[in-house]
């Protein structure tokens, strides 16, 4: 089901995420369907849209659907940056739509989590 964005502004974007447990295993696949129904609604519309965090949809639980070129739900997400090295890039939000911004990034980064069988999972990017 397409859930609506939080937009700029709105307080609750910087609400704590709670952490994926166990408990939430019977929840994951409707969540990942209201993510992936949300993040292809916004591409429709916008043309744009790599990844939703699930946050930006009021739901606050560490959940990020990627769809771009692999399909992916990540759950309990986490980064560790094996070096200084960044770039700069202008780079946009679902939460604030058509407006790109000048960010700082890592150049790599490695991310951990889990996969919906709870099975850990890495990826050097």
């Amino acid at each position: 089901m397409t859930k609506d964005i939080l937009l700029l502004g709105d307080d609750r974007l910087y609400q704590p995420s709670s952490p994926v447990t166990g408990a939430d295993r019977e929840l994951l696949s409707r969540w990942r369907e209201d993510l992936r129904d949300t993040l292809l609604d916004y591409r429709r519309r916008h043309g744009a849209g790599r990844a939703i965090a699930a946050p930006q949809t009021g739901l606050f639980k560490r959940l990020i659907y990627m769809n771009s070129p692999m399909e992916e739900l990540f759950i309990n997400p986490s980064l560790e940056f094996p070096d200084e090295e960044r770039f700069r890039l202008y780079d946009d939000c679902m939460s604030f739509p058509g407006l790109k911004v000048l960010v700082e990034r890592h150049k790599r980064v490695v991310l951990r989590w889990q996969d919906m069988d709870f099975q850990p999972r890495e990826l050097l990017v």
